[in-house]
């Protein structure tokens, strides 16, 4: 029954040993979640798929009403029901569609699709109620009701589907929705003011965002005057990062902040619910990247303390020797996928010292930009003697669609033919001794358009090639959001500065 669960058991046990959960009790789980019947009900909820025909949920106190063209759920019951400018913020199944006027909001549903309406059409509904029969989605409940309402949920679905007691289901499910995405970050010149080094578009755990957030308010009120509030002071003397994190937003301090002068940099997240694989890989990485399929590589050897960053068709000049920490390495590629008729491309390779906490959601301690003579891209351990010619991958040794693997157990390589550029960007992380723990190999000349392929899938880009955005090759995620949202106004959409 194991091996044909749809899920990787191993990387259930892996997160729920991180979170702290006794062996003997992981060991309960897996052997429930083994002798499930239904399989697929329990991939579904540990993987964080969203269910088939999931019922509607009220993302807002309102009123349903009927259209030519389905279902809209409007702020009044008088409410007009067409001639809102489009603002997309989809729910994950439901396919609501938020559009709001400057008196109004509304959410656009479509038609029931084999549903069953729950709730009289033209009466009265309250934010998270069901509108229709299904299964309830945790992803549209942790948006609409939060994160409490989203994994009693999901536990109460686990625990029918497995022998499962409630409370024991709630600890499995919890660690799936300790998950954060970085939707604004500071700018990273600024991590010397103490603005957190988390990157935007990266994904993290809530302690994380927690651990960055508080070090950066502390850093921020370090050096208060004696008249500032005593709340502020009290805030300063928290030694825990996360505890002051969460004291500076349960008390809601950041209005005495502006009063005291000092500027805290801090990221704005907003929550995700993830399942298994993916959280198992978030932390082992300490940061995923969304909208790129990933291969694992594999492992390597690094036994003579550093790391050459190295085109291996020209052994003799490496660009750049590292000190790094000896011992097993691990290996990730991140493809891009077809893209107008193009094969797919790798974004990103990552290598980092195994059993190290990779921090490559932060901003790196070190970036330099590397060219790529042969058309290839990839580190080695700097002890490697003899030539590397040769070492150029092919497609049988290689992991994903594009030709990038572990060399003679000593390095990662990846073909020229797939990076499709002339130069890389190298961005590392250190220890305190000093020492590479963390290195990532990267486009160093992709272009905004790439930039908004690879973490929106095109869809972005296609939306600013049919409304005609001026210099959308230029903007950046962020700026071509604002813009389309702009032009969707009737206002300017022209280049924007970055955040």
């Amino acid at each position: 029954m194991t091996d044909e669960l749809p899920i990787p058991l191993g990387d259930l046990a892996r997160v729920l040993s991180r979170y702290g959960m006794p062996d003997p009790e992981v060991d309960e789980v897996l052997r429930a979640v083994a002798a499930a019947e239904d399989a697929e009900a329990v991939a579904t909820l540990l993987q964080a798929r969203p269910p088939e025909c999931a019922a509607w949920i009220a993302p807002i106190d309102g009123y349903l009403r009927r259209t030519e063209s389905g279902y809209v759920l409007t702020d009044t019951a008088d409410a007009p029901l067409t001639g809102y400018p489009p603002r997309r913020k989809p729910l994950t199944t439901s396919g609501a569609v938020n559009e709001w006027s400057k008196d109004h909001e509304a959410w656009r549903f479509g038609e029931l699709d084999g549903r069953t309406l729950r709730v009289p059409v033209e009466g009265k509904v309250a934010a998270g109620e069901p509108l229709t029969d299904g299964p309830l989605d945790p992803h549209d409940l942790l948006l609409v009701l939060g994160k409490r309402a989203a994994e009693t949920a999901a536990a109460e679905r686990l625990a029918a589907v497995c022998a499962l007691d409630q409370e024991t289901a709630e600890r499995v499910v919890r660690p799936l929705f300790d998950v954060v995405e970085i939707i604004d970050a500071a700018d990273p010149g600024l991590a010397d003011w103490g603005a957190p080094r988390l990157r935007r578009g990266a994904i993290c755990n809530r302690q994380r965002f927690s651990v960055e957030t508080g070090r950066a308010v502390g850093s921020a009120l370090r050096d208060l005057p004696p008249s500032a509030d005593p709340r502020l002071h009290a805030l300063a003397d928290i030694r825990d990062d996360a505890e002051r994190a969460a004291a500076y937003f349960d008390q809601k301090l950041h209005r005495l902040e502006k009063e005291a002068g000092p500027t805290i940099y801090s990221c704005v997240g907003r929550p995700l619910h993830r399942g298994c694989t993916e959280l198992a890989f978030l932390l082992d990485q300490g940061s995923a990247i969304p909208a790129r399929t990933r291969y694992d590589l594999g492992s390597f050897d690094v036994s003579g303390g550093s790391l050459q960053v190295a085109d291996p068709d020209h052994r003799g000049a490496p660009a750049a020797t590292l000190p790094a920490r000896i011992g097993t390495w691990r290996a990730f590629s991140f493809v891009l996928d077809p893209d107008r008729g193009r094969p797919p491309r790798i974004a990103e390779l990552r290598v980092w010292a195994d059993g190290h906490s990779a921090r490559f959601g932060e901003y790196p301690d070190e970036e330099f930009p590397v060219a790529s003579h042969a058309g290839l891209a990839g580190c080695f351990d700097g002890d490697l003697d003899g030539d590397r010619d040769g070492s150029r991958p092919t497609g049988g040794t290689a992991a994903g669609p594009s030709s990038a693997t572990v060399v003679d157990g000593r390095g990662v390589v990846a073909d020229g033919t797939a990076w499709d550029v002339a130069q890389y960007r190298v961005s590392v992380w250190r220890d305190d001794a000093g020492a590479v723990v963390a290195l990532s190999l990267g486009n160093a000349t992709q272009s905004a358009r790439e930039e908004v392929l690879a973490l929106d899938g095109g869809e972005l880009w296609d939306r600013a090639v049919a409304m005609d955005i001026r210099g959308r090759a230029q903007m950046n995620v962020e700026q071509l959001r604002d813009a389309l949202e702009r032009a969707a106004d009737g206002r300017n959409p022209g280049p924007v500065s970055s955040a």
